[in-house]
């Protein structure tokens, strides 16, 4: 029997199984902007030159932090890119990374990387150390809300 509007929609949804990926993404007590970029990465709905010239806007390509200019996608600048390439080493050479920030751990990344590509745009700049700092300081953040 349907009483109220929501036990209706529960009733006709289709409810389709919840992948892995998408499990890992949405981890409980990360903040939702930091699991909102890794969201956006993953639809490929940041507004980088690969996904704007999909989108009919021509632009010329080139990646703002690279010595030998290469073009901007999201697989170089969140993996490719020098800068990228040294922040994932540090992280993956320390796995030693127990429980929830197994899954934390890379969305944070992919967000300092994120916050520090935006910065660079806008005219400031972000050290590898600031950027290390910030991602530790989320993951102690999320230990903290985790196990207070």
């Amino acid at each position: 029997m349907v009483n109220s509007v929501p036990s209706a929609w529960e009733k006709i949804r289709k409810k389709n199984e919840v992948s892995w990926f998408y499990h890992q993404m949405w981890t409980k007590k990360l903040q939702f902007k930091i699991a909102f970029i890794l969201w956006r990465v993953w639809k490929q709905k940041l507004p980088m030159d690969d996904v704007l010239a999909r989108m009919g806007i021509s632009i010329v390509s080139i990646c703002r932090y690279c010595s030998q200019p290469q073009q901007e996608t999201l697989e170089h600048i969140f993996l490719a890119e020098d800068y990228a390439t040294t922040v994932w080493k540090v992280f993956t050479d320390a796995a030693d990374i127990q429980g929830p920030f197994v899954q934390a751990a890379p969305t944070i990344r992919l967000w300092q990387l994120w916050k520090r590509m935006n910065t660079v745009v806008h005219g400031g700049t972000m050290s590898k150390a600031k950027v290390l700092y910030d991602i530790n300081m989320n993951l102690v953040q999320l230990a903290k809300l985790k196990y207070p």
